[in-house]
């Protein structure tokens, strides 16, 4: 069953509403949030790489999470009241993505792991972070959205 039929939306010409819209995107954002607590849970972070290769792995897979995340969140349809801020977070989902396959190629181009962790020490200020910025920026504003709309929904926005 397509997500939209599932979560209520499309099909039968209806608008969905701003609370199931917003429903919806909290569902999405929650199975992004679990997957990247069980990529931790199996002891894969920044911090702790050794390799090139384990720098590489363990951003395909949160590129992955970002990118299973950001398919969904295209396929959903926003109430008028929320289309803006909707556009807003696919473009910024999408350009944290970019981002993120660009940063992906650096690591490939690594040969140890001082040139990973510099790599990695390079992102505050950079494209990639400021990408993540604005996903964050965008994430909150459908937050304050929900907030001024009396919706209640936690996007848990910048965790």
């Amino acid at each position: 069953m397509p997500l939209a039929a599932a979560c209520g939306g499309g099909g039968d010409g209806e608008e969905v509403s701003l609370e199931d819209y917003l429903g919806q995107v909290e569902a999405v954002l929650q199975e992004s949030d679990r997957r990247f607590a069980d990529l931790e849970a199996e002891g894969l972070a920044a911090e702790e790489i050794q390799t090139p290769a384990e720098a590489v792995a363990l951003e395909e897979r949160a590129r992955d999470i970002i990118g299973d995340a950001l398919g969904e969140l295209r396929g959903l349809d926003a109430p008028a009241e929320a289309q803006r801020e909707h556009e807003e977070l696919v473009v910024a989902a999408n350009n944290y993505v970019h981002e993120l396959d660009a940063f992906i190629g650096r690591l490939r181009n690594a040969q140890t792991a001082e040139d990973v962790r510099a790599l990695f020490d390079g992102i505050p200020g950079s494209p990639l972070d400021e990408a993540a910025q604005r996903l964050d920026t965008s994430c909150f504003q459908l937050q304050d959205l929900a907030e001024a709309r009396a919706v209640e929904v936690d996007l848990s926005c910048g965790e």
